[in-house]
């Protein structure tokens, strides 16, 4: 008598897990089989299974033992993804060979499968193909029906895979093609079908991969093109007939890449540029005559033998930016005539054989920074002779055989900073004449050969701060006599032949803080005459052979903290416009100098007995002396015009101050003596005598600011006060 075995509890487990209704046709949901067992039992479960309605994912689990896909012939249909990953054992697909739809396929990280039969009844992927780190994978064979992949397609870290065999009848990829990471992967031929590619190619890291062939069949590509560490690569045949990148195009680290000829027919590159980096082999850009349009970046660096880019002569203007930097044998920029506007920044750099730049002459604009820098050759820049503007940063830095700026005379605005270091030859910075703002800081610093600064005569704002830094032989500042308004910060500082501050003479706004330190030649502030305000601190400090403070002459405002000290020779601190600045209730701390120049109220003491120079042409040297007394105090009458009152008994009061022209004196008896009118640096601009108890002066004729008016009386004693002539 024969008895039915009954299932294991083992197996009903198994077959509960893959459909919790025992009796349908298939599981519902989404599907994972980790054992050999279960790819068994799902086949002795639902032998009528054709569709799976979720995921099918197969292997995968700590344990996974699966050698064959037998249990899954009865599939047709996968409507979600097929996954295949991490089975060590498994050898083939041939248990899918029913299989004809799923929406997208990814076979990874199994060691043993050679090919893809059993997926040859697919012909369309409305989503991804993705194959990769199959160990053994030598060709794809098993697609051949394939045509269209909806999504993207990566083939990626297959070890062995030789070629691309089996898809010969694709035709159309969606989205991005990756092909990386291949290490006998010779060549795409297999690929000849291909017309169409919704997004970006990349190609990379495939060691042994000789040409492009596969892509023949591409006009356009709306995405990037990536061409990348192909180690054997030694042409781009196979791109021959494509026009257009929307994209980027980027061609680097192909140490054997000698030619770009097989690009002849592409016109136009889109927004992500052109990046040709590294490729150690490459002489000439020949190929891209016909390009015409590059809506991005153009980087050209790290190329040891290009020698030059004739080929870009079609560009007439590049969207981004352009850096070339880091190419050792090219000496010239013949090729990139015709471009006049460059979109954001212009970037040349460590480029040891470049000579000129002559070939920028037709570029008119550059909307972002410029930098000229680790040149060692370049000996001008006369190829930007027709710049007219720079939106961000320019930087010119250690080019070694530079010796000046010319070739810069139609630029008139820098929107960002102008740095100006460490050009060793440098002696002048000609060739600024049209430059009339600077949007940041203005940068001058360790240029040994540097003497002058002539050549900036229309720049009259400086919005960021001003840094005049170690040039050893820089005399003055000449050359910036029209700028008027410093935004921020001004640090003179360790120029050892700077012995004065003409150059200065017309600003009068300082916005931040204004250092003059360790400036070891420095005998006067003569420069800064029309300084009247400083925004911060102002440091006048370790300058040796500094002795007085005559030029500023104007001072009136320091917003923060006014300092004057460590200067071993200064003495005259009780100077003109340093004693107004006091009258007006300034502070400043003066310390470490000579004897004079160590306190307030040490120069304020100097201030009320100094004796105030007065031109005088009968005496020899041209001057007569005049005594100081006692401050004034400050009444306004009731016309709303001020009155200055003399606190000395006797004396009597001038109005109205300030004035537009005529001031009247009025005393309080009548009195004899002498009245001089001198402007802040003592010089004597009217003379008048004086008797009886009223006169009336008239600086109509004179240039509007501050001056002194000095009374001295027949009796010896003297009455000072300042005039504001509007």
């Amino acid at each position: 008598m024969k008895f039915l075995a009954l299932p294991t509890l083992a197996s009903l487990a198994v077959a509960l897990l893959l459909n919790p209704n025992l009796y349908g046709q298939c599981p519902t949901g989404d599907v994972t089989l980790t054992t050999q067992a279960q790819v068994n039992q799902f086949g002795a479960t639902y032998p009528n299974c054709t569709t799976i309605a979720g995921v099918l994912t197969i292997g995968g689990g700590a344990n996974t033992n699966i050698n064959n896909l037998n249990g899954l012939r009865q599939l047709v249909t996968v409507e979600d993804e097929l996954v295949i990953a991490n089975n060590p054992l498994l050898n083939n697909l041939s248990g899918l060979s029913n299989l004809a739809n799923a929406e997208s396929i990814e076979i990874v990280n199994n060691d043993k499968i050679t090919n893809l039969n059993g997926l040859q009844n697919i012909s369309a992927l409305p989503g991804d193909l993705i194959v990769d780190g199959n160990a053994l994978l030598k060709n794809f064979a098993g697609l051949t029906a394939l045509q269209t992949v909806g999504g993207g397609m990566d083939i990626l870290n297959n070890p062995q895979l030789t070629g691309l065999n089996g898809l010969q009848a694709l035709n159309n990829i969606d989205g991005e093609l990756v092909i990386s990471g291949n290490d006998v992967l010779t060549n795409s031929s297999a690929l000849a079908a291909l017309t169409y590619v919704g997004d970006g190619i990349e190609i990379s890291f495939n060691p042994l991969m000789l040409n492009l062939s596969g892509l023949a069949g591409l006009t356009t590509l709306s995405g990037d093109l990536l061409i990348m560490s192909n180690n054997s690569l030694t042409n781009l045949n196979g791109l021959n007939n494509l026009t257009s990148i929307g994209g980027e195009l980027a061609l680097e680290l192909n140490p054997k890449l000698t030619n770009l000829n097989a690009l002849s027919n592409l016109t136009h590159i889109g927004i992500g540029g052109l990046g040709i980096v590294e490729n150690a082999t490459l002489k000439n850009l020949n190929g891209l005559q016909n390009l015409t349009m590059l809506d991005g970046d153009l980087g050209i660096e790290l190329n040891p033998l290009l020698a030059n880019i004739t080929a870009l002569a079609g560009l007439t203007a590049i969207g981004g930016g352009l850096e070339i930097e880091l190419n050792p044998v090219l000496s010239n920029f013949n090729g990139l005539n015709n471009i006049a506007a460059i979109g954001t920044d212009l970037a040349i750099s460590t480029n040891t054989a470049l000579l000129n730049i002559n070939a920028l002459s037709s570029l008119l604009t550059i909307g972002g920074s410029l930098e000229i820098e680790l040149n060692p050759l370049l000996a001008n820049l006369n190829g930007l002779n027709n710049l007219t503007s720079v939106g961000l940063d320019f930087n010119v830095f250690s080019n070694d055989a530079l010796p000046n700026l010319n070739g810069l005379n139609n630029l008139t605005t820098i929107g960002g900073s102008l740095v100006i270091e460490l050009n060793p030859a440098l002696t002048a910075i000609s060739g600024f004449r049209s430059l009339t703002v600077v949007g940041g800081d203005f940068l001058v610093g360790l240029n040994n050969a540097l003497v002058t600064m002539n050549g900036f005569d229309a720049l009259s704002t400086i919005n960021g701060a001003v840094e005049v830094e170690l040039n050893p032989l820089l005399i003055n500042l000449a050359g910036l006599n029209a700028v008027t308004y410093i935004g921020t910060d001004v640090d003179l500082f360790a120029n050892n032949a700077l012995t004065s501050l003409n150059g200065l003479n017309s600003l009068n706004t300082v916005g931040g803080d204004f250092t003059i330190e360790q400036n070891t030649a420095l005998a006067s502030l003569a420069g800064l005459n029309s300084l009247t305000s400083v925004g911060g601190d102002f440091d006048i400090s370790l300058n040796t052979v500094l002795t007085s403070l005559n030029g500023l002459n104007s001072l009136t405002s320091v917003g923060g903290f006014f300092e004057v000290s460590d200067n071993p020779a200064l003495s005259l601190c009780a100077t003109a416009g340093i004693c107004a600045y006091l009258d007006n209730g300034g502070i400043a701390d003066f310390e470490n100098n000579q004897v004079g120049c160590n306190s307030q109220a040490e120069v304020e003491a100097a201030c009320s007995r100094t004796l105030l120079m007065v031109k005088n042409p009968t005496d020899t040297d041209g001057y007569v002396q005049a005594k100081s007394t006692k401050k004034t105090s400050i009444q306004t009458t009731d016309g709303g015009s001020t009155a200055v009152t003399s606190n000395r008994p006797g004396f009597g009061s001038l109005f109205p101050n300030p004035t537009t022209g005529e001031i009247a004196l009025v005393f309080d008896k009548a009195v004899a003596g002498q009245i001089t009118i001198l402007d802040l640096t003592g010089r004597m601009v009217a003379k008048q005598e004086l008797a009886g108890q009223n006169l009336r002066l008239d600086l109509t004729g004179h240039t509007a600011g501050m001056y002194w008016l000095l009374v001295q009386f027949s009796d010896g004693t003297t009455w000072r006060e300042k005039i504001v002539k509007q």
